[in-house]
């Protein structure tokens, strides 16, 4: 079996397309060959990679391309040219995201072969997401990419809530709940304090760490609205902002911390990916993030792997299964709930501890590319079955 995955981009700073990633790899030992198309956006530049040829990510093989304009769209003309003379020498295609050059430039000629192909919207049907660029968006579901969508052989969904809001665009084809997924060595996290001695000024400071790309849908605002009521008369702890956005935003929530009085508790750590991050992970107490619109959250998942209690909004797709497996708090998007919510956890060192526990057990037992990659497979093999029947009949 040859699968191509197609998405926007592969970067670090991208959770939910790095763990595409893992996900090959995972196929690979499987036996699944698959490659994978991506632009070489990186942010607001662009990955050092050679363009058009196959290259080894971590395990994964991937064809980079450039995106000369639109790269929030991933617009990408070499990528679709690659992509559409390529198809029959794959069995089956996986686009990873609706609203991508690659997705409306390729899927047609797709249809035209009939090479299946599977979609994972990526939670862009959202009703956060479709909120930005409503009317460019709805023009674009109505007049293509609705049919498109219904023309999948499966939509892969990450969550149930994700498939509730596809379904009010009229999407019909069927879908499929398959979550998104770590590898055994995320666990494998170095010794304590390896972070704190890189920041003094914690000192013996719980830390609460909010780790994503900064952006107004992450709810960064409340948390620091949060983090103003809580302060008075206590100093027993830091918030770490791991993340980068845009410049315009990042100086905007600078300014808010620094207009709060908040700038001895609250630690810019930029970036963080590799030991670096590992090493954050191992020194937090607490993880927090409160998304006005999650459709999976790996930032979340990769918290959880490393025994943190989480603190999550209800707009966040699996804040059911966390709430349910005891791995955290689930708060509305009020900074006035948020507050509450951080103080328990600051003040029951045995709650942080048993919650920390059954979010490891909860990643263990639901988000695992071992337990996963099987279930995709299965996809993928029940899609091509139909398609030979359909041929045959």
């Amino acid at each position: 079996m040859k699968v191509l995955q197609v998405i926007g981009g592969i970067s670090p700073r991208y959770g939910g397309s790095k763990a595409l990633l893992g996900m090959c790899r995972e196929l690979r030992k499987l036996g699944v060959d698959t490659d994978i198309a991506a632009t070489n956006t990186d942010g607001e530049g662009v990955l050092d990679v050679p363009l058009g040829s196959a290259v080894e990510v971590d395990g994964a093989v991937v064809y980079h391309f450039s995106s000369p304009a639109l790269s929030k769209y991933a617009f990408s003309p070499s990528l679709s040219r690659w992509v559409a003379g390529r198809i029959k020498n794959y069995d089956l295609l996986h686009f990873h995201g609706i609203f991508l050059h690659g997705f409306a430039s390729t899927i047609p000629k797709a249809r035209r072969l009939r090479v299946p192909y599977i979609v994972r919207p990526m939670g862009q049907l959202a009703k956060w997401s479709m909120r930005q660029g409503r009317l460019r968006k709805l023009t674009y579901l109505w007049l293509l990419g609705r049919r498109f969508l219904n023309g999948a052989a499966a939509i892969h969904y990450t969550a149930d809530a994700e498939r509730e809001e596809a379904e009010h665009f009229g999407i019909r084809a069927p879908g499929v709940i398959i979550p998104l997924g770590l590898e055994e060595d995320d666990s494998n996290l170095p010794r304590p304090a390896a972070f704190r001695e890189q920041h003094p000024q914690i000192d013996r400071r719980k830390i609460v760490l909010f780790m994503s790309r900064l952006h107004p849908v992450k709810g960064l605002e409340l948390v620091i609205e949060a983090l103003k009521s809580l302060s008075g008369g206590r100093d027993d702890f830091v918030l770490v902002i791991a993340g980068e956005g845009s410049r315009a935003y990042e100086e905007k929530l600078r300014h808010m911390v620094q207009s709060s009085g908040l700038s001895n508790r609250v630690i810019f750590a930029g970036f963080v990916d590799g030991e670096t991050k590992r090493a954050l992970l191992s020194d937090a107490d607490i993880f927090v993030l409160p998304s006005h619109q999650e459709n999976f959250g790996m930032a979340i998942v990769e918290a959880m792997a490393a025994g943190l209690p989480v603190i999550v909004s209800d707009q966040v797709n699996i804040h059911h299964e966390i709430r349910d497996a005891g791995a955290g708090l689930v708060s509305r998007l009020d900074s006035a709930e948020l507050v509450p919510a951080m103080k328990r956890l600051l003040d029951d060192d045995s709650l942080r501890r048993q919650m920390g526990e059954l979010a490891r057990n909860l990643v263990e037992e639901r988000f695992r590319w071992p337990h996963i990659a099987p279930r995709l497979i299965e996809l993928y093999q029940s899609t091509l079955t139909s398609r030979c029947d359909v041929r045959t009949s």
